[in-house]
């Protein structure tokens, strides 16, 4: 997030950040420092309507997808970022006071949202959220081992610009290897799978999955151990108990394939 003509808030997630951030901060003038900042995200179809009862001033207008602004909270300065790990409308929280009551602040937030059905959840909603959405994790979903393009990521690469990384290999090799796909597993409640197999061969594994109250069908996400035209393929998925289940590979994410939600287009989509 830029919060300044010389400032940046990065939010850490998965993978090994602080190494690579000290690495390309070499020969620059920049200071690194952590703000032990709280956070918590407000997810979901009337987490505006919560954001106006939360800030002290009305909130941004136009809030846009991925903009950030300061507000003020029962006093304590907070940056909010229109974003979140759902695929819901929604915003994230950060705290400007590393000497803020926390655990205060989280109870003032969960008063004032009652009103509009604001409830206290684990990341276990999230993670249903995220996998519908299509949202991979680093690390697990998707590691240094692959490609952008066969983590799904190949829109956001620019073979054409000027920049230290070897182009014909990644153009060479970009399409090969494995992939991360989606399966829509029927009748399976339990999703994280051993095996993904087809025509009795072990051609893969999820790496997350879980039941989907929307589609009310079980999904994950699979990584195929080589390239081929997987979508619309079945595969049979052998989950940790044993048991197996039938599947079809399709591409992600699972719906809301235009991230209508969380531009707040599509509201009243579950």
């Amino acid at each position: 997030m830029r919060i300044g003509e010389n400032r940046y808030w990065y939010v850490l997630a998965d993978g090994e950040f602080m190494p690579w951030i000290h690495a390309h901060a070499a020969g620059m003038d920049v200071t690194i420092r952590d703000p032990e900042s709280w956070v918590l995200q407000i997810q979901g179809p009337k987490a505006f309507d919560v954001l106006a009862s939360l800030v002290a001033d009305a909130p941004p207008d136009p809030f846009k997808y991925f903009s950030v602004h300061d507000c003020s909270i029962a006093g304590q300065p907070f940056l909010i970022s229109r974003t979140g790990w759902t695929g819901e409308m929604g915003f994230e929280l950060y705290s400007l006071n590393p000497q803020m009551d926390g655990p205060a602040m989280f109870e003032t937030i969960l008063e004032r949202g009652k009103p509009h059905g604001l409830i206290f959840s684990s990341l276990e909603s999230m993670g249903i959220r995220r996998i519908e959405a299509g949202i991979m994790d680093n690390g697990t979903d998707m590691d240094a081992t692959m490609t952008p393009y066969q983590a799904g990521l190949g829109q956001f690469v620019n073979l054409d610009k000027d920049c230290d990384f070897h182009r014909q290999e990644s153009a060479g090799k970009g399409r090969s290897g494995p992939a991360v796909l989606r399966l829509d597993l029927r009748g399976a409640h339990r999703c994280l799978a051993r095996a993904s197999r087809s025509d009795g061969k072990e051609v893969g594994a999820t790496t997350a999955g879980g039941w989907s109250p929307y589609l009310e069908k079980g999904i994950a996400f699979a990584r195929m151990d080589y390239a081929d035209d997987w979508v619309g393929k079945p595969v049979t998925v052998e989950l940790a108990d044993g048991s197996e289940h039938e599947a079809i590979m399709v591409s992600l994410p699972f719906y809301d394939e235009e991230k209508l939600i969380p531009r707040g287009l599509a509201n009243s989509t579950p």
